[in-house]
């Protein structure tokens, strides 16, 4: 079994104190099929294709996506966030970065995180990309500091207002998740917690009980990351949108068509 290495799991656990409200879309660590295929630090380095291999048995991924809308009620922006860890970087605070890539740029430790254009086929400009070190201290350092404190402002615990109307983008941001969760009587936070959700499994009893009873209510299957899942299967049919198992990323059909029955009250 794969695991991400300490200090990206302790980046996005310091992320989610500061930020309660981001958006979480398009996190991930694990790669999908097209970094499976090529050498990334997405993959596991005992079973994938990783960019560095050490010589241990433990199965670790060494990179972390977090997603660029932060929802701050302070302004802070993700930008300002990343300027900061390039900051503390440089001056030798994060020794455990190797690289960071967003919106085009990367900061590469070789070279003191210089900015430099970034030159792969994918400019990061919806997440920034963390990438921890190759080394074994790297791999195993726990109770790392990412900073964010010094960003300003002060976290808003508050729920996001359910109250306004919802703009049709076709995005399952926070707003969006937030009246779903009103609607359907479940705690209201702005987020679908991972591996279960209370607003994913309520989902689950209701498309069980309408459009197919061989679904498992697990409270896990609704992301928009252009994955195929069951859940997303019987949603589109439940709401009468395009068929084909997937919500798109970046703008879906069914998420407006969701986003239109929340705007109405109900779902």
């Amino acid at each position: 079994m794969w695991v991400v290495v300490p200090c990206l799991n302790e980046l996005k656990d310091q992320l989610n104190d500061r930020f309660p409200n981001r958006d979480k879309t398009t996190d991930g660590t694990i790669g999908d099929k097209p970094h499976a295929e090529s050498t990334s630090s997405h993959n596991p380095d005992l079973t994938g294709t990783p960019e560095f291999r050490d010589g241990d048995a433990i199965d670790e991924v060494r990179a972390r996506d977090v997603d660029k809308d932060l929802n701050d009620a302070g302004g802070v922006v993700f930008e300002d966030l990343v300027q900061l860890v390039i900051k503390d970087a440089r001056n030798g605070k994060h020794p455990y970065l190797r690289y960071l890539v967003y919106n085009g740029r990367i900061w590469h430790k070789r070279d003191n995180y210089v900015t430099r254009v970034y030159t792969g086929s994918n400019q990061h400009t919806d997440h920034g990309h963390f990438n921890s070190d190759f080394t074994q201290e790297a791999d195993t350092v726990t109770g790392t500091d990412w900073g964010f404190s010094q960003l300003g402002g002060t976290p808003s615990t508050t729920p996001p207002a359910t109250d306004k109307p919802l703009k049709i983008d076709g995005q399952l941001g926070p707003l969006t998740i937030a009246k779903w969760q009103k609607v359907m009587g479940t705690p209201v936070d702005g987020f679908i917690s991972k591996p279960t959700s209370k607003l994913v499994a309520a989902v689950q009893r209701k498309l069980k009980s309408t459009v197919d009873s061989t679904l498992v209510v697990d409270g896990n299957g609704i992301f928009q990351d252009g994955k195929r899942y069951k859940t997303v299967f019987a949603l589109q049919r439940y709401l009468k949108a395009p068929v084909d198992g997937f919500l798109t990323v970046g703008m879906s059909e069914t998420i407006k068509q969701l986003q239109r029955r929340l705007n109405e009250g109900w779902f």
